[in-house]
């Protein structure tokens, strides 16, 4: 259970009264499908009840609204930094000194618009959101082990320090994506090798791509890497 707890309250707002190392949590990242699936299966309940009451359209956005609050949108705001950083010219160190300022600008307002609209419209078309946002959410998480697995920290940081500990022991990655395939197959049945694929693929673009972007791969590159890899496997499932 602590194992669990280390993984729910680094990727979720979900309180624990306990406190874990970076150390403790890269050791036992390999859970963070497991959190993947209780975060989709809880959003995908409240989008599934207030269907009952509110049409179709507002309850799958009352769905994806859950699933950023549980993570306290955290992965979002990667995802705006990594537009902004997308859009600077110049140095690593500008390119830092941008993705730490708390000001959105256009390539954060551009990318973060178009990865929020189309993962909102390919829930809406799914008409079952609990099994969607599971295995969505399921593959965003693998995804980040991957990246955070071929990657190399970009600079000195939280996100560093989580990425060196997980690269330390090859069997974090690999018992992450056997858990990650475990739980996915049920729901997304003949789709599962593509989604698999699909996590592989677009993890190693994001490591390799973030590389040349900013010398290697921040806590920032992996919330991104969670927002595009949901939004892609929605579109998969369409």
């Amino acid at each position: 259970m602590r194992q669990i707890k280390s993984a729910f309250g680094f990727l979720t707002i979900i309180p624990f009264n306990e406190s874990h190392s970076l150390r403790e949590i890269a050791q036992n990242a390999w859970l963070f499908p497991i959190v993947g699936v209780v975060i989709g299966l809880i959003a995908g309940l409240f989008g599934q009840i207030a269907s009952l009451f509110l049409p179709w359209s507002i309850a799958s956005a009352i769905g994806l609204l859950s699933l950023l609050a549980l993570t306290g949108f955290h992965h979002l705001d990667g995802l705006l930094d990594f537009g902004d950083a997308l859009l600077i010219r110049g140095s690593t160190l500008r390119k830092k000194e941008v993705i730490h300022t708390p000001s959105i600008g256009t390539g954060a307002f551009g990318l973060g618009i178009f990865v929020i609209l189309l993962t909102y419209l390919s829930i809406s078309l799914n008409n079952n959101l609990i099994a969607v946002l599971i295995i969505a959410e399921c593959s965003a998480k693998a995804s980040m082990l991957v990246t955070t697995f071929i990657g190399a920290p970009a600079w000195k940081g939280m996100g560093s320090e989580f990425i060196i500990e997980f690269k330390k022991d090859k069997k974090g990655l690999i018992f992450g994506i056997i858990l990650f395939t475990l739980l996915i197959s049920p729901l997304a049945m003949i789709k599962t090798p593509l989604i698999i694929i699909t996590v592989f693929i677009f993890s190693y673009f994001m490591a390799k791509f973030s590389n040349r972007l900013l010398g290697g791969i921040t806590g920032d590159i992996l919330g991104a890497t969670n927002e595009i890899t949901r939004m892609i496997v929605l579109v998969i499932l369409l």
